[in-house]
């Protein structure tokens, strides 16, 4: 009997040790930063991006929170556009925002975003990563027109890189019929480039405008490993405490 629960003691050790943790991912509001006093439908064929307004999956499985402001047009501002001009005016010179970041340990980013028109080989607008602090070292990237960032219509002709033999793995189809659609790109750092401070976009080219519609943070770096968790050292806890009680009793019962 002993030998017996020596050994499930042993195998409950190991199962609870072994217990995959899956770290979090984070959906970021962009409320506070799409533009305001303009109506989408001004860039968007006429109409709405309807189809993403709120936490939505989109064809690819990545969820993105995406911002739900109303317009004061009976629509809805759902991205921030990089060429606003201000309320009354759609269009103005190369804009920027920085979304601060809270959360520690951030090794994995995603962002849902296209371009209104784009060119192929066009430098459109860049995100920058800065670590640790506001002075710290950063990290920019750029999004090139038929590289990774396209217009938002599906086989647009000015970006070269779209139709049914160029599509690219992160497509994110937006609405049902296929005719608009957004891509999710994604990056991963090391440890060492330290703590995610706060992610940057910045309006380059000056007529195709940067949409930006969603971003994801993540602790995780694309696939979970085993680690110790608190449930897996509390069932080892448990696990020698019911052992403990019978050797206990047998102790009694000697005196």
């Amino acid at each position: 009997m002993a030998t017996r629960k020596a050994f499930l003691f042993v195998a409950l050790a190991i199962l609870a040790c072994a217990s995959p943790v899956f770290a979090a991912t984070y959906t970021v509001d962009l409320s506070p930063y799409v533009n305001t006093g303009f109506t989408n439908s001004w860039f968007i064929n006429g109409a709405e991006f309807a189809p993403i307004i709120g936490s939505t999956a989109g064809d690819q499985g990545v969820i993105f929170n995406v911002a739900n402001v109303p317009d004061g047009n009976g629509g809805y501002n759902n991205f921030w556009y990089g060429l606003y001009g201000g309320p009354g005016s759609p269009t103005g010179p190369p804009g920027s925002f920085t979304i601060p970041i809270t959360q520690p340990g951030i090794q994995s980013v995603y962002i849902l975003s296209d371009t209104r028109f784009g060119v192929a080989g066009n430098t459109e607008f860049s995100v920058t990563f800065t670590f640790n602090s506001a002075s710290g070292p950063s990290l920019t990237e750029y999004f090139v027109g038929g590289v990774n960032t396209q217009d938002y219509n599906y086989n647009p002709t000015t970006d070269g890189a779209s139709g049914p033999n160029g599509i690219n793995p992160d497509t994110w189809f937006v609405d049902a019929s296929g005719t608009e659609w957004l891509h999710w790109t994604a990056w991963t750092f090391s440890p060492n480039q330290g703590n995610l401070y706060s992610i940057t976009f910045n309006q380059i080219d000056g007529t195709d405008g940067a949409i930006i519609a969603g971003v994801d943070i993540s602790e995780d770096q694309g696939s979970p490993a085993p680690e110790p968790s608190f449930y897996g050292f509390l069932a080892v806890g448990l696990a020698g405490f019911a052992l403990a009680r019978p050797a206990r009793r047998r102790s009694r019962r000697s005196e």
